[in-house]
């Protein structure tokens, strides 16, 4: 496991730590009445909208954190699924096959230095050379010859298949999965004194971009019947959907829309969207025009707004889920960004089969922080009952807030099995925020010595506590509005599925490693990006491996070796991310990026529009 750069302490009490304990059921009363501070270890009154009923039932919160497996290993198995492809020569150290860079003035020499010409005999007296007029990209024709009978022996370096010669297509397709292209492509060839890339760039990606959507169909295929099988052989079946652009701001020509499995986290199908067509810049008669966009050689299947590519392609992807994978996406798991759900309810695609929808846990958790950045943004000025500010030091911090957004999502997250325990857990983040030492509010606080509230493992220990991380009453009054809304109960009742939209923003960001969001694309090239990620995201690198035999070319060696040490780097660094260590190491450097931008905000400014 990689090493942390720095030593962890014993983690601190905090609203969202999860005991590792059982913890004490609490028995405090509470009254449809406002909260007013009490003293003692409880509060005299409670909000009504914190609890409905006459006791306080605190969520059981027992047991040790048990860190599942990651999302890449319960995909991947890398210790078959590229297995079947290896060679029988791969413990062999003399391999006769693959491809290497050689320089042909070392090839000539060692062939003139060891090899006798088959016609007349004579050793020292063959050479090799290239023919540069019989190029084609990267395959090359060379010559073996003669200095003394003229003879010669001409061959390719490479092997022709029906769409071409195999380095070109490997050239290509390799320079398209690392988000490069022709021009890349060339100065690599320039660098290394190769000779230059194959021409027809964007006839290898068209071939490429067919296998690729084959393999990623079978891909898909394959993730649903996965599901299907995770979800009792029932074909309705939950999924998350969830819309991306090439270019930010949601003027991009360039879409694509994901629907990701709640089951298995695989990608189930992919909607790529275009309001772009090269071929259409260039005809200027408008009757031809027309009829060249009724055909299907023009690109553009969209029109309209880029924001609402993603209701689009939800519609569509939503509409052909029964005739291309027999299955019903009863669920729709979506962030509310987009009328998605919405044109999906109205498009009626099962007919009265209703489809629910369900909240992203991430997504939900986001809001705290937003609301409160934003009533933060809204107040700037405004002085409070105490005659302070709402932000400052000791106040509604960055730091602050990001803790509070952690703290309510832990708070969902653990208690997905109960919609009164998640408001109540809320809350307890609040009271738990209000206290001080000499008036304390954590009745809704777990109590023990596992509590992660510090002053109820306190009271446990028979301590003495100090309250030092408490929010004056003042701010704690006025962001009590946002606790309020985002503990309704519609809401905490769509959370209960535990699930997030993480398999769809992670396969977002496989996507724009293959297509740059700096450089535009057009639609072929964005479908072999698209498609290619669907094979790597769901089954690992042995697509890649599918995908070249779809062309008839032979993976080869060195191929399968390094697509199977990808997989296991993939895994490896998948499972540590999910390490209680990774974890805190990134909330600690969260943290600390936050504490400092709220110390250097506090300075003067050393930039700003028209300041100076």
């Amino acid at each position: 496991m990689p090493r942390i750069g720095r030593v962890y302490k014993k983690c601190k009490g905090g609203p969202g730590r999860k005991p590792k304990a059982s913890v004490v059921s609490g028995n405090n009363s509470a009254n449809n009445t406002d909260f007013v501070r009490g003293s003692g270890a409880g509060c005299s009154r409670l909000d009504s909208t914190c609890a409905s009923t006459s006791s306080v039932i605190v969520s059981d919160n027992s047991g040790s954190e048990n860190i599942s497996a990651s999302a890449s290993r319960r995909k991947l198995n890398t210790d078959s699924s590229i297995g079947s492809f290896v060679s029988t020569q791969s413990n062999n150290e003399e391999h006769t096959s693959g491809n290497v860079i050689i320089d042909i003035e070392l090839l000539s020499s060692a062939i003139s230095s060891f090899a006798v010409c088959k016609a007349c005999h004579v050793s020292d007296s063959l050479f090799c050379c290239e023919d540069t007029t019989a190029r084609y990209g990267l395959a090359s024709k060379l010559f073996l010859k003669c200095r003394n009978c003229k003879a010669q022996y001409s061959f390719r370096t490479s092997r022709k298949v029906d769409s071409g010669y195999e380095t070109n297509i490997r050239f290509v397709y390799g320079l398209r999965t690392i988000g490069k292209g022709e021009l890349a492509g060339k100065t690599l060839c320039a660098v290394m004194n190769l000779p230059s890339g194959p021409t027809r760039f964007q006839k290898y990606t068209g071939t490429l971009c067919e296998a690729a959507k084959h393999c990623a169909i079978a891909s898909m295929k394959a993730a649903v019947s996965d599901a299907i099988e995770i979800n009792d052989n029932s074909t309705d079946i939950a999924v998350a959907v969830d819309g991306t652009w090439q270019r930010r701001g949601h003027t991009s020509l360039n879409g694509v829309v994901t629907v990701t499995s709640m089951d298995n986290g695989k990608v189930l199908d992919v909607e790529v969207l275009s309001k772009y067509c090269h071929k259409c810049r260039f005809i200027k008669d408008n009757e031809k025009l027309k009829l060249h966009k009724e055909s299907s050689e023009c690109s553009v299947n969209f029109e309209g707004s880029s924001g609402n590519m993603e209701a689009a392609g939800a519609v569509n992807i939503f509409s052909r889920s029964v005739d291309m994978f027999g299955v019903r996406y009863v669920k729709y798991l979506g962030d509310g960004d987009s009328k998605s759900f919405k044109s999906v309810v109205e498009a009626k695609p099962y007919g009265d089969v209703r489809v629910e929808k369900l909240e992203c846990i991430g997504h939900v958790q986001k809001r705290m922080g937003t609301r409160l950045r934003k009533l933060r943004k809204d107040m700037k000025g405004i002085k409070l009952p105490d005659g302070k500010p709402l932000s400052g030091k000791g106040r509604l911090t960055d730091k602050e807030i990001d803790s509070l957004q952690n703290y309510y999502g832990m708070a969902i997250r653990r208690n997905c099995d109960s919609e009164m325990k998640m408001k109540q857990d809320i809350w307890a983040i609040y009271f738990h925020k209000l206290s001080t030492d000499t008036e304390s509010c954590h009745a809704l606080c777990p109590k023990g010595p596992t509590s992660w509230c510090k002053y109820n493992r306190a009271i446990a220990a028979g301590e003495q506590y100090s309250h030092r991380h408490s929010l004056p009453v003042e701010v704690c009054n006025v962001i009590k509005p946002v606790f309020r809304s985002l503990t309704d109960q519609n809401l905490l009742r769509k959370c209960l599925h535990g699930k997030t939209q993480n398999p769809n923003e992670s396969f977002n960001s496989v996507i724009w490693s293959r297509i740059p969001k700096t450089v535009f694309v057009v639609k072929d090239t964005l479908n072999l990006g698209v498609y290619d990620a669907v094979v790597s995201f769901n089954d690992g690198n042995v697509g890649r491996v599918r995908l070249l035999q779809r062309l008839g070319i032979k993976p080869g060696e060195n191929m399968v070796k390094a697509c199977s040490e990808l997989d296991a780097v993939r895994v490896k660094k998948a499972d540590y991310e999910v390490t209680m260590m990774a974890r805190k190491a990134r909330m600690h450097s969260r943290n600390a990026k936050r504490a400092r931008e709220d110390k250097e905000n506090t300075d003067d400014p050393g930039y700003g529009a028209g300041m100076f």
